[in-house]
């Protein structure tokens, strides 16, 4: 055999070797990644036929939790198709396209759902009669199913929470329906361990009475929940108030004719089960699935009106000059949710010695009196009491204090909320840094942006209030200092005009990890990570929640640097860790973190079964 031929057989071994090897690859079956399963009510187990399920790949730092959501007391809508937690985006699909993968279940709630690739997917269902859920989701937090080479199926049963549902009927003194009365759940979370305050009471439903007087507020979550109604007297004459959070004009003006008193009527804003004082409201207890009823009995009052001599406001409120106007005289309601009403009136929109504003209803009311200059020149707080005299003055009015407010520590964002908290009703009163820009930065004579302002000033009446920040800037708070005002920790004490100034920073760590249960991960269990400080006077961090994916995995991003306590515990969701005795149950079992001097840290825990 010559050299030549032996090459020529070197080369076609090679060609027939790389065809083969082509064959046996073209032969390998492509890798299929699959979520499977049933779809079952979790009332009492039954199949739910016909339900879409829908899946959406989640980032490493999405998956398992409703993200940065202060310590679990807000809830992100995660319903299919739309941002989860502000982080989770759309579906890119295959092609380019923006539809999820979906399948429906068959008549039985069985499903089969394939996916382009494996990774971290969020698992969405919606059926009738059920609110969009994600598997195995609470209270806000979800697990996430994670598909590897190694493990490119799943196999789960999907519970769905049945819709819970609020209906009653309103009726008046006489016993006849009231119609058209606007009817608000709001959701309520109890404060966690070192918080005087829960969250921010969150409007979740609305329902408007029909002509028999009848409401039902329905799709709404296993949870605690306030009631609060607001109607109007179908008879009553003169204002309006400044109920049903519209902005109305003055009453009748002492030069006018007087209403019939009989008939210068209004209802109270009037919680469940019947009382005007949000504090004294009762927490209705809503299971999943469940019907709840709840009837209201509206009595009118007499309509409480407040007058102010014209004497005692500049004669230049309301004028125009220029395109700006001057600011008129404002009456705002005060409540947990911001304002709930609000009324203005300029000098030359009514005659008389005096201006009137009627149809007060009981509260707290801001009053706000513009200077000569167009600036806020007096600020006072009202209580209007049902029972009391039906006509007030500024008299009785409680001077309110300028209040400045300082940031230190990082940049400022449009986004800045500060919150005060009355320490004794939990009433709210939220401020933002006031910026020039608006929808920009304010640009300079040579169209440099000049530096933001991070100081401004609030109105606050003297009194006890816990400080607390949100949005979504990533910062914190470290520190509260004071002049003019007494400072504890996160509370401070109000007597009289007084500078605060808000130590913030935003250097976070990360706490990933995963947790083992018997025989294998611990799925959706509850991870808490709990400060050390927790308690101590002048703590400022807060706990964070988590909830573990299929593999066990969970990741807590934002955290603050300092000493921890983590913890996790087996389908903990019904276990009460607001309770500051039962959370100390289980940090005695919990792993201690010291997260100061790492940007990151992982750990490996396991699960711990809920008492």
């Amino acid at each position: 055999m010559t050299t030549g031929q032996l090459a020529r057989m070197i080369v076609l071994g090679v060609l027939w070797l790389g065809v083969f090897r082509f064959a046996l690859v073209a032969e390998l079956p492509a890798k299929e990644f699959r979520v499977s399963g049933t779809v079952l009510s979790s009332r009492d187990g039954a199949p739910v036929p016909y339900c879409r399920i829908s899946a959406y790949p989640a980032a490493a730092s999405d998956a398992g939790a409703a993200r940065a959501n202060n310590g679990g007391r807000q809830r992100f809508d995660r319903r299919p198709g739309m941002q989860g937690g502000g982080r989770l985006g759309g579906f890119a699909g295959v092609g380019g396209g923006n539809l999820p993968p979906e399948v429906t279940s068959d008549a039985s709630g069985k499903f089969s759902l394939e996916l382009p690739h494996g990774g971290t997917w969020r698992i969405a269902a919606s059926a009738r009669g059920f609110p969009s859920q994600d598997f195995e989701e609470h209270e806000g937090f979800y697990s996430a199913v994670v598909l590897s080479d190694t493990a490119p199926t799943y196999s789960l049963k999907f519970r769905l929470v049945p819709d819970s549902v609020l209906t009653g009927l309103i009726v008046d003194e006489s016993g006849d329906p009231v119609a058209s009365a606007q009817v608000t759940a709001e959701l309520i979370s109890l404060p966690a361990p070192g918080e005087s305050a829960g969250g921010r009471p969150r409007r979740v439903g609305f329902s408007q009475t029909d002509d028999r007087g009848r409401y039902e507020i329905g799709g709404l979550a296993p949870g605690q929940y306030h009631l609060v109604v607001q109607a109007q007297p179908w008879y009553a004459v003169g204002g309006r108030g400044l109920q049903g959070f519209r902005q109305t004009g003055a009453a009748a003006t002492a030069s006018g004719p007087s209403p019939d008193p009989s008939l210068d009527v209004i209802y109270p804003v009037t919680w469940f089960p019947g009382v005007d004082d949000e504090a004294a409201a009762e927490i209705i207890r809503i299971a999943p699935g469940e019907e709840r009823q709840a009837d209201f009995h509206l009595t009118a009052i007499p309509s409480i009106h407040l007058r102010i001599p014209k004497t005692e406001v500049p004669a230049s409120v309301g004028e125009t000059r220029g395109r700006q106007q001057v600011p008129p005289v404002m009456i705002t309601r005060l409540g947990n949710d911001f304002m709930v009403g609000m009324q203005r009136i300029n000098p030359g929109s009514n005659l008389g010695s005096e201006w009137d504003f009627g149809g007060l209803a009981p509260g707290t009311y801001e009053v706000r009196i513009p200077g000569p200059d167009g600036r806020t020149g007096d600020v006072r707080q009202i209580e209007v009491r049902a029972g009391a005299q039906t006509v007030l003055t500024l008299n009785g009015a409680k001077a309110v204090a300028e209040v400045e407010v300082k940031l230190e520590g990082v940049p400022t964002s449009y986004t800045l909320l500060v919150e005060f908290v009355d320490t004794e009703t939990g009433v709210r009163v939220s401020t933002a840094p006031n910026f020039r820009g608006r929808g920009g930065r304010a640009l300079g004579d040579q169209g440099e942006e000049e530096p933001e302002s991070a100081s401004w000033t609030i109105m606050l009446a003297p009194h006890s209030y816990e400080v607390s920040i949100s949005g979504n800037t990533g910062a914190y708070l470290t520190g509260l200092t004071g002049e003019g005002a007494k400072v504890t920790g996160r509370v401070v004490t109000i007597s009289g005009a007084a500078t605060l100034t808000l130590h913030l920073a935003n250097k976070h760590v990360q706490v990933e990890g995963v947790v083992r249960g018997d025989g294998g991960p611990a799925v959706a269990a509850m991870v808490l990570l709990v400060p050390a400080t927790l308690g101590l006077a002048g703590g400022f961090v807060e706990i964070k929640r988590e909830e573990t994916n299929t593999d066990g995995t969970f990741q807590l991003s934002d955290v603050p640097p300092g000493k921890y306590i983590l913890v996790a515990i087996d389908h903990g969701w019904d276990v009460d860790w607001r309770d500051p005795a039962t959370l100390g149950q289980y940090l005695v079992r919990g792993t201690p973190v010291d997260l100061r001097t790492v940007p990151k840290a992982h750990e490996e825990l396991q699960a711990v079964a809920p008492n």
